[in-house]
């Protein structure tokens, strides 16, 4: 992508920062996010996803761009989707169907995913989550690309600990607290599979 085309990457990075004011709800913060990635990088989608506190799965948040079917095709097991982004690296998959790092290849190709860009997101120096990048075509990830995602991935990250720690609800009260919801969700969603 050219960083001078319409919206500019700077001009995104204006808005996420402006989205992630202190009274925004969460899902809206989270939900800016991804569509702002997407509407910056001009892809297929985008998705935000969350580990739980033991480091095993990754919940869904918010997507842009993505069937239903897809974000529920499954679990999202931290040591088989992308494992490395987890443990705070960028990776770029150029094919789908052709890279045993990814879970579920062929949900992906049946959703017309082709290329993944997968970015940590940090909190007080430990990755909290990923945001995903999807595109229709195969793509090489520019260094602009990269630095816009990083970028998001930054803000995204400072949100989320402001939705989190300034909220009302005296159950995610803290960072901790919400975490530990992630993993409450997880079993609801999936009660055939442990998640402790």
């Amino acid at each position: 992508m050219n960083i001078s085309s319409s919206p500019t990457y700077y001009e995104v990075i204006s808005k996420m920062a402006m989205d992630g004011n202190p009274n925004a709800s969460l899902q809206a913060v989270l939900s800016s996010i991804v569509e702002n990635v997407k509407t910056a990088m001009r892809v297929k989608g985008c998705s935000l996803a969350l580990l739980t506190p033991d480091r095993k799965y990754l919940r869904h948040m918010a997507s842009c761009g993505l069937s239903e079917s897809y974000i529920t095709k499954g679990r999202i097991n931290a040591d088989k989707s992308i494992a490395e982004t987890p443990k705070g690296e960028f990776v770029a998959i150029l094919d789908v169907a052709q890279d045993d790092r990814v879970q579920y290849p062929a949900e992906a190709k049946s959703e017309g995913i082709v290329s993944i860009f997968a970015v940590p997101l940090y909190l007080e120096e430990e990755c909290m989550g990923v945001i995903r990048i999807y595109t229709a075509n195969r793509r090489r990830f520019t260094a602009d690309d990269i630095y816009f995602a990083h970028t998001a991935a930054n803000i995204g990250a400072k949100a989320i600990e402001s939705a989190v720690l300034v909220t009302d609800d005296p159950t995610v009260a803290n960072y901790d607290n919400f975490r530990q919801q992630l993993v409450e969700l997880e079993w609801a969603r999936w009660p055939g599979a442990h998640c402790p």
